[in-house]
């Protein structure tokens, strides 16, 4: 590719990790479209409530105008709202004054509601949740605390305790159950989840932070005959390294269920959940932080992910139910100070995971990585030991030099890793290196996600190759050339934008159909 009459480009978007869904968010997406109730579309009922009201001198037209606002309530599956500092006041005026009039009883206002996602900032909005909970039977519950003040008087103590009875209530048929910000109601949440547990015989979802966890509680979540996906959030007190997960009458719990389990936090407690909690899990998703003294960090990490999860034990041998075990990993792993004078060479570390020789979609992801040594090449040396991998995911931040990785690497990746369909990467840099972008191939079959890249633009065919910069930049495998897969990408960028537009539209337009014909 010739350098004199090039223009350099960038591609950016948000990243994404490999191990989304992607067909069930879209179909998420769609049906919260249709049928959420969010600030947006609260605000917009707010208005339409203040309109009839106003117009209620003209004959019964100002009734029925409010009449239609409590039957769009009815219509409503999802939840999504957030009582903060800015708008929190108007929320919260606007629905006491909704839902004092007497006509808030008719259509059974939020009946339908199976989803919801609520957050405070003020103990007020409490109020609010718990008038919904009492008017709805949701499957899903989602409920972050974050006191505007940073501190949780009576008020948000009575507001929780009511929180939780009214919980207890739905226990027989949540499935979904996650709860954040907590930590200072930690007695009195403990003792509710302790009851709600024994009664939530469907439950298959839950989120909890350390600070709310107890035996007692442990001993309920290990007990879930539904449990399928827990998630535990480690705080500051790993620091003590509380003997939680260690107790003897922790160890060995059953878990019946459990084959999806995510743990966030520092690595001493990380380490410890992994070591605790040693089912059949098939999806394994990590957030660690680690500090200066975690030297070997990712290497103990990958060392304990492996011998809590492979498929073989440390001396070669191949463990029992050996059509079991891991299949999807997704570590997300930062040091934020930096290490001088220290070299990590973090693909060598991790090579332990190759004991998890079943894994099919691996996502790792650096955040605020320092090493200047970062060398995607030496990752097949042990990549190549997972035969069935399919989908694998590498992105970072490019540390605090700011690096690109060449696109060497991405070769290197294609070529090392055969059983590949897909390859998520991230800074990736088409003009240095030894492989050119004119130069690298696809083999069929394969697709690479970019969520950042630097490539050179051409003019030497007579047109010059402007890159629009998209969610994603997919370079289907047909066997072309990077070149190629860039020129193709420039004209579909246009149509891209326009289809998902149109798309939006149509669908906004086809979702209040829908609200009018109910």
């Amino acid at each position: 590719m010739s350098h004199d009459a090039t223009t350099e480009t960038m591609i950016s978007s948000s990243p994404s990790t490999a191990i989304i869904n992607d067909e069930e968010l879209i179909e998420w997406e769609l049906e919260r479209t249709e049928f959420l109730l969010d600030e947006g579309e609260w605000m917009g009922l707010l208005g339409d409530m203040k309109n009839a009201f106003e117009d209620r001198g003209d004959g019964d037209d100002g009734a029925s105008a409010a009449r239609l606002v409590y039957q769009r309530l009815r219509t409503y599956r999802h939840v999504d709202l957030a009582f903060n500092a800015y708008h929190g006041t108007s929320l919260l005026s606007g629905y006491k004054h909704m839902l004092s009039t007497s006509l808030s009883s008719e259509g059974a206002v939020f009946s339908n509601v199976e989803r919801i996602k609520f957050h405070a900032e003020v103990p007020e909005a409490m109020d609010v949740l718990l008038d919904i909970l009492r008017r709805s039977k949701p499957i899903s519950i989602t409920v972050s605390v974050e006191p505007q003040t940073g501190i949780m008087d009576t008020r948000w103590s009575n507001g929780a305790i009511a929180l939780l009875q009214r919980l207890m209530g739905l226990a027989p048929t949540i499935e979904e159950l996650h709860l954040r910000g907590l930590n200072e109601l930690s007695h009195i949440v403990q003792a509710g989840l302790h009851l709600l547990l024994q009664r939530a015989r469907q439950l298959h979802k839950l989120s909890l932070e350390s600070a709310v966890l107890s035996v007692p509680v442990m001993l309920g979540v290990a007990s879930l005959q539904a449990l399928t996906d827990l998630r535990i959030t480690w705080g500051d007190e790993w620091k003590a390294l509380p003997k939680l997960l260690h107790s003897a009458s922790l160890s060995g719990l059953p878990y019946p269920m459990l084959s999806k389990l995510r743990v966030e936090g520092h690595l001493p407690m990380v380490l410890s959940t992994l070591a605790a909690i040693k089912q059949n899990i098939k999806e394994l998703h990590i957030r660690c932080a680690y500090t200066i003294q975690d030297t070997y960090a990712r290497r103990q990490l990958a060392i304990g992910i492996g011998e809590a999860y492979g498929h073989e034990t440390p001396a070669g041998r191949l463990k029992e139910n050996d059509n079991e075990g891991l299949e999807l990993l997704h570590i997300v792993i930062g040091m934020p100070v930096k290490v001088n004078n220290i070299s990590i060479s973090w693909s060598k570390d991790l090579q332990y995971l190759n004991w998890c020789w079943r894994l099919k979609s691996l996502s790792i992801e650096l955040e605020d990585c320092h090493f200047e040594d970062l060398n995607i090449r030496s990752i097949t040396v042990w990549l190549v030991d997972i035969p069935d991998l399919k989908r694998l995911s590498v992105l970072w931040d490019g540390g605090s030099s700011g690096n690109w990785l060449t696109v060497d690497c991405v070769q290197a990746l294609t070529e090392g890793c055969r059983n590949l369909t897909r390859i998520d990467l991230s800074r990736i840099d088409f003009t240095t290196g030894v492989t050119k972008a004119k130069d690298w191939r696809l083999d069929v079959g394969v697709e690479v996600w970019l969520t950042e890249a630097r490539v050179r633009s051409t003019m030497e065919t007579g047109s010059i190759l402007l890159l629009t910069p998209l969610d994603r930049l997919v370079f289907h495998s047909t066997n072309r050339t990077l070149e190629e897969h860039l020129a193709l990408a420039t004209l579909d960028a246009e149509a891209t934008k326009s289809y998902w537009k149109a798309d939006a539209a149509k669908r906004g337009h086809e979702a209040n159909q829908a609200i009018g014909r109910l």
